[in-house]
């Protein structure tokens, strides 16, 4: 894969594994695969509102990929240290973060990753995944609501080694267009 991976702290060894898995079993190309960001803070808006501040982190797709100059990397969303810098220390401390948001062709996937150390082996692990993922995803969308109108923004559940009974778990996932990917079990188990 030649999409660039970034963040400021990368994924760890599981993590990078389960990803890894997404992109050789998942349904895109290399090609496709314009970005993917780790452990991106969400909420910010929310926290805002919270605290009665007026901040805009809304940017459109073009900025997110437009390339920085010496490291050639995209300049992505705001990280934490970003965020801190231009809103101050207690917005970052009450913001979430989203695993990994993977951005490709036609698709922003906001992303929960549970690797095999974190398996989802019943109801409640994967309860808790689908919570983490529509919650984040709420706030992503709080965030960034261009990028809604740029490309459709979609939720991921990717559980390495996952042992749940997809049966279960799909009627939930599809009425709230979550999907479920595990790579060890042949890629997605749901696709909403």
């Amino acid at each position: 894969m030649d999409a660039p991976v970034i963040g400021r702290d990368s994924p760890n060894e599981n993590e990078q594994r389960a990803l890894g898995g997404f992109f050789v079993e998942g349904p895109y190309s290399g090609e496709e695969i314009d970005l993917v960001q780790v452990e991106m803070p969400v909420g910010s808006q929310r926290v805002a509102d919270a605290f009665d501040n007026n901040i805009d982190t809304d940017r459109p797709i073009s900025s997110i990929l437009t390339e920085q100059p010496y490291s050639g990397q995209p300049e992505g969303f705001p990280d934490e240290s970003e965020l801190a810098r231009h809103f101050g220390s207690r917005m970052t401390s009450h913001t979430a973060k989203v695993d990994a948001v993977i951005i490709t062709t036609d698709v922003v996937w906001v992303t929960e990753v549970k690797t095999r150390n974190q398996r989802v082996e019943g109801m409640h692990d994967a309860y808790e995944g689908f919570g983490q993922v529509l919650m984040n995803r709420d706030r992503f969308e709080e965030d960034y609501p261009t990028i809604q109108r740029e490309r459709e923004v979609k939720s991921l559940l990717l559980a390495e080694g996952s042992k749940v009974d997809i049966e279960f778990l799909s009627n939930s996932f599809e009425q709230r267009a979550v999907s479920f990917f595990d790579p060890t079990r042949g890629g997605f188990l749901v696709k909403a």
